[in-house]
């Protein structure tokens, strides 16, 4: 679970501005052209290298162009984005192979909202976040759900833990529950 709370002040960017609050109310069909993530293996073994390079490589993904099954649910105060890692192929297998080398990998993440016109460039980080040889076990936290105003979607019910650690990125910084 990656929980983003804007930071950025409304003005100090007015193409980041626009593009946000289209993408916070627009379209299921907008945001799934709009939210693309990126991947960088900064250290890994060769045989993961390889395996992500035979794969296709570290390239941006838009996440809702059908690659790979999301759900939305949108509130007043939030935008809600399930990513089923499991209904594609490739990005179950990707996925695996990290999590099978987790202690011995440095990977950096990030989600943009993707600029299609002069107007929304450039283009800032929702969020930026680096993975430094995980141990799993040692980041699952208890998630306070009470820090959603409007309470949890259907999908977020039942979700008690979050192994994910988020850095703050330009656009966003992590909610601390």
């Amino acid at each position: 679970i990656s929980l983003l709370v804007r930071k950025l002040p409304k003005g100090d960017d007015p193409a980041f501005d626009r593009l946000f609050d289209a993408f916070a109310t627009g379209t299921e069909e907008f945001r799934n052209t709009r939210l693309k993530y990126l991947c960088s293996l900064r250290v890994a073994p060769s045989a993961l290298t390889s395996a992500i390079w035979l794969m296709g490589g570290e390239k941006p993904v838009i996440m809702g162009k059908g690659f790979i099954e999301q759900k939305q649910y949108v509130g007043k105060n939030f935008v809600e984005i399930d990513v089923d890692v499991s209904s594609s192929r490739t990005a179950k297998m990707m996925t695996g192979k990290v999590i099978d080398n987790v202690t011995s990998v440095v990977m950096e993440e990030m989600l943009v909202l993707e600029g299609q016109s002069p107007d929304e460039l450039p283009e800032r980080p929702l969020a930026a976040w680096r993975w430094l040889q995980i141990n799993v076990d040692s980041c699952i936290i208890d998630l306070d759900e009470s820090i959603l105003s409007e309470g949890p979607s259907p999908a977020m019910l039942g979700r008690q833990t979050s192994s994910e650690a988020l850095l703050p990125a330009a656009g966003a910084a992590p909610a601390v529950a």
